[in-house]
Formats: structure tokens, C-alpha cells, sequence
């Protein structure tokens, strides 16, 4: 049985399950977490999280649309992913020290719900379900961007250069 703010599914069956898979992350979040979520919206084109800088946020995409890129010192950069309302951003830079070299604006006007690290963190090591559906969706990506370089890797110079012009432009 599949158990998340008060959700109750049993996996046995097919239509249970499919409302499972079609539930986005902040489906999960308990009441008491909800009220820690704090609304800002960007202009499009603005920058909601900075390559290289610290982020202590989890992005909960309401309206709008956003994309994640990772530019370089030329001032050129690469698409990574596209967001819509319904998916999140920020998970993993909660989890990681590290490098952080993307970079995430918005495309249109966009609402996000941000969540705190602490209260992110907090949410997790109580929620196992919600744990397993963040992992999911961590894979989805991974997987998509996978995909998405073997499919460049595969054009010739020329669609390289169509593909970035009709993605930019």
C-alpha cells in the first residue's frame, strides 16, 4: 500500500496505481509542510537558481515554464531540461555539495512554491513514499538528459546548429 499525506493506494490495482504515477511530488507534502512553502514569481528570462551558488530550495513549479542549462565562460550554453507546472527543481543540490554548474530561468512568467532545505529534508527522512517518488523522478531526468545527448551525439555539425538555433530563437 502506497501511503503519502494521507494517501492510500493499493498497488494491486491497475487504476490505483495509475493515479500513483500521474501524482506530482508536492502531492505528498503533509499539511504542516504546506504551510512552510513560500510563493515567488519571475519575470521571463529571470534567473531562479545560479550556476555556482549555494541553493537552499527545493522549486515547485505552479504556473509558467522554466529551463535548466549549464553555460560556460563564453557566454554559449546547453538545454538540460525544459520544466512545466507540476515538476520540481533544486532536489538534488540538497543532497550534494558539490559542483553545482547548472543554471535554471524562466522561459515565461513563472510561479514557483519553494520549499526550504530544512523543511525539505525534514519532509524526506519522515516520508519514504515521498523518498521513492523523489528518486523516481531524479531518474526520469537522468534518463531523459541521457537520451537527449545520444540523440545529439548522433546529428551532423550542420542539425547541431539547426537544433540550437530552433531551440534559442
Amino acid at each position: 500500500i502506497l501511503k503519502g499525506n494521507g494517501f492510500k493506494w493499493a498497488t494491486g490495482n491497475c487504476l490505483d496505481t495509475e493515479k500513483w504515477l500521474n501524482m506530482q511530488l508536492i502531492d505528498f507534502i503533509p499539511k504542516d509542510t504546506k504551510r512552510k512553502l513560500k510563493r515567488k514569481t519571475y519575470e521571463p528570462n529571470a534567473t531562479i537558481v545560479f550556476a555556482e551558488k549555494p541553493n537552499e530550495y527545493v522549486h515547485f513549479i505552479i504556473e509558467g515554464f522554466a529551463e535548466a542549462y549549464i553555460p560556460n565562460e563564453d557566454g554559449a550554453f546547453a538545454n538540460i531540461y525544459a520544466y512545466k507546472p507540476g515538476n520540481f527543481f533544486g532536489e538534488v543540490e540538497q543532497f550534494y555539495s558539490g559542483r553545482k554548474p547548472v543554471e535554471i530561468s524562466a522561459i515565461t512568467a513563472c510561479t514557483t512554491d519553494r520549499l526550504h532545505k530544512d523543511d525539505f529534508l525534514n519532509w524526506m527522512s519522515a516520508d519514504f513514499e515521498a523518498v521513492k517518488f523523489l528518486i523516481r523522478e531524479i531518474a526520469h531526468k537522468l534518463i531523459a538528459n541521457s537520451e537527449r545527448i545520444e540523440e545529439i551525439l548522433h546529428l551532423t555539425v550542420k542539425e547541431r546548429l539547426l537544433r540550437c538555433i530552433a531551440l534559442n530563437h
